[in-house]
């Protein structure tokens, strides 16, 4: 529970945990292979729904401004992942953009479900 990573880190209820921040997570012994295991899956699954729904067409680029923060960017201006953008900006600190820093930015579309495919032929309700 978030409690006990909350206890063990000595973290407020509500307080942002911040990336690159180190935080312990409470673990059984033995449970730290179980616990990589887990996170490694849940991020594979994440990358593979998002590319069953999504392509990537081409990638542009976006100059950084003063105030700008690549959670807002990621969430409000280009509508992507956090993950998917740093796949592309290798060396992005997430806590330190900097005005005039380019990042490379992934432009993607919705990929056609096979319904919305045969939709568009006439073969659905006919």
């Amino acid at each position: 529970p978030t409690w006990r990573i909350r206890k063990e880190n000595r973290l407020r209820y509500g307080k942002a945990i911040m990336v690159g921040q180190e935080i312990r997570i409470p673990l059984r012994k033995g449970g730290q292979g179980l616990f990589e295991e887990k996170r490694y899956e849940y991020h594979k699954e994440l990358v593979e729904d998002f590319f069953a729904a999504y392509r990537v067409d081409r990638v542009t680029k976006y100059k950084v401004k003063s105030g700008d923060n690549i959670w807002t960017l990621c969430r409000n201006e280009f509508d992507l992942p956090f993950w998917l953008v740093k796949q592309y900006n290798q060396s992005l600190k997430p806590n330190g953009l900097k005005p005039s820093q380019e990042l490379l930015i992934p432009v993607v579309s919705r990929r056609q479900t096979d319904v919305a495919a045969f939709a568009g032929k006439g073969n659905v309700g006919s």
